[in-house]
């Protein structure tokens, strides 16, 4: 059927939707949040909600479609939307792989003693709430490795019964995970517009701009880390392999580029553990406290694409589509869970290629329908050759220290390489992993170790390779 031409509100399709996105509540009220203010905020104690709800979801959809010559043979079409994004119940709950060993909202350990200044002083009295349940931070000497019988009845952790290690203190730091009392809901704007040609009876080629923008997209926020370079004593030597004065000049001064030596040399020792400690924002107020993020609303991303495509529909047996993709995807961290990111204070400069990002992308399908012939139960018809070819650029990649290595001296480990040099050198065709090179790195060409003393970090996905593979 043949579209007429289009005019005034003609071919328009719109929709208005609006939603509520809620807190997250449990039977039994076992959740807790944290704030600066009030410390730890456990449901039915001593609050009434673990955040406030998000009223002003507003999600309107408009799109058109405009047959210029009303002849069906080329046609304009064009839309947008706003699309508010669910969070699953892991990102407050389940937050893992990371330095706090809390894992979320029912896991903070509000019904933990609060002991001044240690454990070991005596001096403690109960928490706010109820929850006795938390991630525990042991050292080595308070793992019971060899099972003996006198420690944790012959367990190598402590069972939750054991109400000896519920405590919080200097000498014992707990950890929280907050989420912000303001949370809003992430939403995803949407928008294209195309047009298509309708070549022959069978043969069309159809251009499309894509894009779309999602903001106050979840993850975490560093609440409780210390300013860059806390935990060092000292300055760097002027150049590599010269040694500068107090940890951290003899930390650049034996970096050699191996491994090895990034993962012993690199770390505040243990008197930088306790400056980095003392160092924190909240060290004053909550003593007892080291690590604590907060889920909040702190990530963006965008995506821009040109999208080709020709199609040849059924034509004496042969049909295929050809597409082409040029587009660039950026955020400043790829998946459902962000963070803790490798710039602590400004986590816009995150802000860089996505992790899946692929600037080019090629593709065709064909399918040819051979000639069928009769007899034999019909095994000599509706036979099919279909060729599937798929080609495109490299996705971007970039290296995050390891855990014994922390140039930032901040405790988080989650410093990220800079890198110089020519680009086609970090690439083996996909053949071998990302090289490292030996020697001394700062003069060999490849990985460079960021600044203890400046935020300067390269971004978490830096380099990429644009021929195709």
């Amino acid at each position: 059927m043949k579209s007429r031409p289009f005019s005034a509100l003609e071919g328009f399709y719109e929709a208005f939707k609006s939603q509520m996105f809620c807190a997250i509540a449990e039977a039994n009220n076992l959740l807790a949040n944290w704030t600066p203010t009030d410390g730890f905020l456990q449901l039915g104690v001593n609050t009434k909600r673990m955040w406030n709800a998000d009223k002003n979801n507003f999600a309107p959809r408009l799109g058109f479609a405009w047959d210029i010559a009303g002849n069906g043979k080329t046609v304009v079409r064009g839309g947008g939307t706003v699309i508010y994004v669910t969070p699953t119940w892991w990102e407050f709950l389940s937050q893992q792989n990371q330095n706090d060993p809390v894992t979320g909202l029912g896991t903070n350990p509000s019904g933990f003693q609060i002991c001044t200044p240690t454990v070991a002083s005596g001096n403690c009295a109960p928490g706010p709430g109820t929850i006795a349940a938390s991630g525990l931070s042991l050292s080595p000497a308070q793992v019971n490795w060899n099972q003996s019988a006198a420690l944790y009845r012959g367990n190598i952790y402590p069972a939750s019964s054991d109400t000896t290690q519920l405590k919080c203190g200097t000498d014992k730091l707990c950890t929280a995970q907050a989420t912000n009392e303001n949370l809003r809901s992430a939403y995803v704007m949407q928008w294209s517009l195309g047009i298509q040609r309708s070549i022959t009876n069978n043969l069309s080629l159809s251009l499309d701009y894509v894009g779309n923008r999602a903001d106050k997209l979840l993850g975490l926020e560093y609440t409780n880390t210390p300013q860059i370079g806390a935990g060092w004593t000292g300055t760097t030597g002027a150049t590599p392999g010269l040694g500068g004065s107090g940890q951290l000049g003899t930390c650049f001064a034996v970096f050699n580029g191996t491994k090895k030596a990034l993962g012993t040399a690199c770390s505040p020792g243990v008197a930088g553990g306790s400056a980095i400690q003392l160092a924190r924002p909240y060290a004053a107020q909550y003593p007892y406290l080291s690590y604590i993020y907060t889920v909040s609303n702190p990530f963006v991303s965008d995506y821009h694409g040109m999208q080709i495509a020709l199609t040849q529909r059924n034509m004496h047996g042969l049909a295929y589509t050809i597409g082409y993709t040029w587009s660039h995807a950026l955020d400043q961290s790829t998946g459902g869970r962000g963070g803790p990111s490798g710039s602590p204070f400004n986590q816009r400069l995150e802000y860089s290629s996505s992790e899946f990002d692929i600037r080019q992308r090629f593709t065709a399908t064909v399918t040819y329908a051979l000639p069928g012939r009769k007899g034999f139960g019909q095994t000599l018809e509706g036979w099919k050759v279909t060729s599937i070819v798929a080609r495109q650029t490299a996705l971007p990649w970039g290296v995050l220290g390891s855990r014994g290595s922390d140039p930032s001296g901040t405790g988080e480990f989650q410093d990220r390489w800079n890198f110089y040099g020519n680009v086609d050198d970090f690439s083996a065709l996909g053949s071998q992993s990302v090289p490292f090179f030996s020697g001394n790195i700062k003069n060999a060409g490849g990985f460079v170790v960021p600044n203890a003393s400046t935020s300067q970090f390269s971004g978490k996905t830096d380099t990429s390779a644009s021929r195709f593979r």
